[in-house]
């Protein structure tokens, strides 16, 4: 899947350059993968849960659906509730992380990282995607309606 090779060339770019000191650019393109690599997790996510694979043409609709500012904000109320889940948590803090990272990465010419930061930043996108992996069926669906919800708080 894509997320997963995403995930590889984050990893690929924040090596580069192993001896010596690493190219900022790579690290930056790092970072910014390492979000991507999530994104797209969360996408296929939703698309499986809601349409799957069978129906590939709707699938691709909704997988090109997911707004990243909407999937942010979602995920920011999921990290200040105290009612959901720690693997919920995990998600929404890496997803959030992330994309202040890739803003700043990909945006702010001042952008600085070390290897071993780039390296944390695509670990911790890993994580993110596992838990999302490993849902049980109570959870996927709770996760969904509250990303096709475009909310999360309580009613």
């Amino acid at each position: 899947m894509m997320h997963r090779e995403l995930l590889a060339i984050a990893r690929d770019l924040a090596a580069r350059g192993d001896i010596g000191p690493p190219r900022q650019a790579s690290l930056a393109r790092s970072v910014s993968s390492a979000y991507y690599a999530l994104f797209h997790a969360v996408a296929w996510f939703i698309a499986n849960e809601t349409i799957g694979k069978r129906h590939w043409s709707e699938f691709r609709i909704v997988y090109r659906s997911l707004d990243h500012g909407r999937t942010r904000s979602v995920l920011e109320d999921l990290v200040r509730r105290s009612d959901v889940t720690t693997d919920f948590k995990i998600i929404s803090l890496a997803f959030v992380m992330l994309q202040q990272e890739r803003h700043r990465a990909d945006y702010d010419v001042a952008y600085r990282s070390s290897r071993g930061a780039a390296r944390d930043l695509i670990d911790r996108a890993e994580q993110a995607i596992d838990v999302l992996d490993r849902l049980d069926a109570e959870s996927r669906k709770t996760l969904t309606a509250y990303l096709i919800g475009g909310r999360s708080r309580k009613s």
